[in-house]
């Protein structure tokens, strides 16, 4: 076990053991850690991922970050926090998108943001350019033409949660008008 990934561990643990040995509890009552546990030992986590030197401690503290994330939504599902900490962990750990680490929770904590456009129109604008990223250029499942398809929705949604005229649609426009896909696609939003 490296170094890093060992003291993160025992801060983590220190976190938990003393909130069991000192009985506390969260205001409900119950013994379930509080929102704020489980959002300081997420950016503790976060801390750990930017700190790793290799690939092996890397990928320790993105998973264990990924693990409390995963805790914290199952607990605490209507907030937003333990979605944005794996999003968080899953991008700082695929450090040049080309792994496609971050598909998966993005894709799990898009659902929840699209609830509140209004409130998430940037966080669901980022998550889908790094989609777009990864499908349009490092993406190696199936067939090109596939992985163009997605990219292609990927934009297309950015359109959609993007205010027309602003920088971020103009964006996506001059994407659409100058990006070489490999199959003139028929596109749901016109830009």
């Amino acid at each position: 076990m490296s170094q890093p990934f060992a003291k993160y561990c025992c801060i983590i643990g220190l976190v938990i053991s003393c909130q069991c040995a000192f009985g506390q509890s969260n205001p409900t009552g119950d013994n379930k850690l509080s929102q704020s546990d489980y959002y300081h030992m997420g950016q503790i986590a976060l801390k750990f991922i930017d700190s790793a030197k290799d690939n092996i401690s890397l990928e320790q503290t993105w998973w264990q970050a990924d693990s409390i994330a995963k805790a914290y939504i199952n607990v605490y599902p209507d907030k937003p926090q333990g979605y944005t900490i794996r999003v968080y962990a899953a991008k700082k750990a695929d450090r040049d998108t080309s792994r496609g680490l971050a598909v998966g929770p993005i894709t799990f904590a898009n659902q929840f943001y699209w609830r509140d456009t209004a409130t998430y129109r940037k966080t669901i604008f980022a998550n889908d350019y790094y989609l777009f990223i990864y499908y349009y250029h490092y993406c190696s499942l199936g067939e090109r033409v596939e992985r163009d398809k997605k990219a292609m929705e990927f934009l297309d949604e950015m359109l959609l949660i993007s205010i027309p005229g602003s920088l971020e649609h103009n964006l996506v426009k001059d994407l659409l008008n100058n990006l070489n896909f490999h199959h003139p696609f028929t596109r749901s939003v016109k830009n």
